[in-house]
C-alpha cells in the first residue's frame, strides 16, 4: 500500500491513501475527512486495495429486465450503451470490451450482469451511476421492460 491507492479498511471505511508514515497511516475518505490509522491497527486488518495490482478494473451493474422482454433485443441494446459509455464517458476505459451474462430467472424479472471498464474505483463509481441513467433511458425508447419493483 502506497500514498494514491484506494483502499477499503475491514472496518468498512475506503478513500486514497495520502500519507504512509512509520507509526500512521492518513486516508481520505470520499466526503474529504482524513482518518489516522495506526499502523499497529493496520498490520492485523483486513485491507482491500482497489489499485493492485492495477488501478484499472472492470466495474459489475447488475440488472433485471421483464419476463416478456426479448433476451437479444436487451443484450444488443445494453452493449451498445456500454461501448458508447466506454468511449465517452469520464474515467472510463476506452478499448474495455463489455460484457453481458444472463445468470437468474428471478420471481419477477430475468437478471444479468452487465461489466464496464473504469480507469480507477471511484471512476468506477461514476461509470455506473451513468450507466444506469442511460440504460434506463435507451430502455424506456426501445420499450425493454423494466419489472416493478415496490419501494421499500
Amino acid at each position: 500500500m502506497e500514498a494514491g491507492h484506494f483502499i477499503k479498511l475491514e472496518s468498512g471505511e475506503q478513500g486514497h491513501v495520502v500519507r504512509v508514515g512509520w507509526r500512521s497511516t492518513r486516508i481520505r475518505m470520499l466526503n474529504d475527512t482524513m482518518v489516522v490509522v495506526p499502523n499497529s491497527k493496520l498490520a492485523g486488518s483486513v485491507i482491500t486495495n482497489f489499485s493492485l495490482p492495477q488501478h484499472e478494473l472492470a466495474v459489475s451493474v447488475d440488472v433485471g429486465v421483464d419476463y416478456n422482454s426479448d433476451l437479444e433485443q436487451v443484450e444488443k441494446v445494453t452493449l451498445e450503451v456500454a461501448r458508447e459509455l466506454m468511449i465517452h464517458a469520464d474515467g472510463a476505459m476506452p478499448g474495455f470490451a463489455s460484457r453481458v451474462r444472463y445468470h437468474t430467472f428471478a420471481d419477477s424479472s430475468i437478471n444479468f450482469t452487465v461489466w464496464l471498464g473504469a480507469r480507477d474505483y471511484v471512476s468506477g463509481m461514476a461509470i455506473k451511476h451513468e450507466f444506469i441513467k442511460r440504460l434506463h433511458e435507451r430502455y424506456r425508447n426501445g420499450e425493454i421492460s423494466l419489472p416493478f419493483r415496490p419501494a421499500g
